[in-house]
């Protein structure tokens, strides 16, 4: 059965990280017939220097990548605004509560959990160093 997948990430998929973890296991969903979207916060340098190799390898596979800019201005108030400026995009892109949410990290956890409680959105929380854990 083929499934909507939106990963949620507070790593940016413009980071070295996103391009040799998260993208690639993506990618492989996508050749498995799946439909993927990316919801990511991005580094405007690691943007700058990546966006057009990342839009590329989204457009390929038909990834539908839409991100916000991260935020360190002001210590506590920019996590906040981090968290908000994700989780608009997540509601943008959950089609149904067929969407099932790959959660990287606690900002997108506390996202994956709110959908989850609001609209049955099924999620995965993914910690790194503690593998995969089915909320």
């Amino acid at each position: 059965m083929l499934k909507s997948y939106l990963f949620v990430s507070i790593d940016g998929i413009a980071d070295p990280l996103g391009q040799s973890q998260i993208l690639p296991y993506l990618i492989e969903l996508t050749k498995k017939g799946h439909s993927v979207g990316i919801a990511s916060v991005e580094k405007r340098g690691n943007f700058e220097r990546n966006q057009e190799i990342v839009q590329q390898l989204c457009r390929e596979n038909k990834i539908e990548w839409n991100y916000c800019f991260y935020d360190t201005k002001v210590p506590i108030y920019s996590q906040y605004k981090n968290y908000k400026n994700l989780k608009a995009i997540v509601a943008g892109q959950v089609k149904s509560n067929n969407t099932i949410l790959h959660c990287r990290s606690y900002l997108p956890g506390l996202i994956g959990l709110d959908f989850k409680k609001k609209l049955g959105t099924p999620f995965v929380f993914d910690m790194r160093g503690f593998g995969l854990m089915n909320a």
